[in-house]
């Protein structure tokens, strides 16, 4: 009886442990370091905005817990990101890369910068020269266009 008794006690002390720890935490991980990394990308390589204003301004739009400066390796030659260098987290560094036409995309977990190449971007045509804004006015307010009663 004495036993099952401290069984039982042991079982107790030991089930909240149990219930505090956070099984979820590398998979929340792994979402806040890839959101930062494409805020990063895109704040940086689409909307050519410094450092500073991204960590001041998009960074703080979740107030998502942000790593330092010094976790994250921008390489600008390359237009590429990876957020979560250097730290001993549970979680992979994640990357994002700019592609042409597309913008910042996220690479897989298990992608590293030498399957950049490979990601798709789309190459547009440059747009048709359009008139110029003289000539357009000229054709709109061109007599011959409008009848007389």
């Amino acid at each position: 009886m004495s036993r099952l008794i401290a069984c039982i006690l042991g079982v107790l002390t030991v089930a909240p442990a149990w219930a505090e720890y956070n099984y979820h935490r590398p998979t929340e991980l792994l979402v806040t370091l890839g959101t930062q990394a494409l805020m990063i990308c895109n704040g940086r390589f689409v909307s050519n905005r410094p450092l500073e204003l991204i960590y001041e301004q998009e960074l703080k739009l979740d107030r998502m817990p942000v790593l330092p400066a010094k976790e994250v390796a921008i390489d600008e030659t390359r237009r590429t990101v990876a957020v979560g260098v250097g730290a001993n987290f549970p979680a992979p560094v994640m990357r994002a890369a700019y592609r042409e036409g597309l913008g910042c995309i996220m690479l897989a977990p298990d992608q590293d910068f030498d399957d950049v190449d490979s990601l798709p971007e789309l190459r547009l045509p440059a747009l048709p020269r359009l008139l110029p804004a003289s000539r357009i006015l000229e054709r709109r307010a061109s007599p011959q266009r409008y009848q007389t009663c």
